[in-house]
């Protein structure tokens, strides 16, 4: 079976605020008749990793465990809220490992670099806390 790649290139701003990238896949058969066309997101969050994903207080965390990012989805309202909305990753020992300031929906945690280990993700509406999960990072 012969296979030819279109790859198209859309750039849709995504209601969640980032962009993503579509490449459109086409397949042929041996005599040249289309037999499947599919549309594929590049970068986007993959299948698998939504059935990882969290939803609790609004607030949805995924993958869990992570490998080298970790996403995270507030709701709206907390950012039309006048008090900021701000991420804290934290680790075992509640050494502060990074600090996200939250201007949209969702935000992307970098786990690269960081030790294989159990880290608390913690999200905060101006001085109280609203959402704490648990995040594995795991090498594969």
């Amino acid at each position: 079976m012969k296979k030819i790649f279109l790859s198209i290139l859309l750039s849709l701003q995504a209601y969640f605020g980032f962009t993503q990238t579509y490449k459109i896949l086409i397949s042929y058969d041996a005599n040249g008749n289309r037999i499947k066309r599919e549309r594929v997101c590049v970068g986007c969050p993959s299948p698998i990793m939504a059935l990882n994903q969290k939803v609790s207080n609004g607030v949805s965390l995924y993958p869990n465990p992570a490998n080298t990012q970790c996403f995270v989805q507030v709701p709206l309202e907390w950012l039309a809220n006048e008090r900021q909305c701000r991420i804290i990753v934290t680790d075992a020992t509640g050494k502060m490992m990074q600090t996200l300031n939250v201007t949209q929906t969702l935000s992307t945690l970098n786990f690269a670099g960081y030790a294989d280990a159990t880290y608390l993700v913690s999200i905060f509406l101006g001085n109280e806390r609203k959402f704490s999960e648990k995040v594995a990072k795991l090498t594969p």
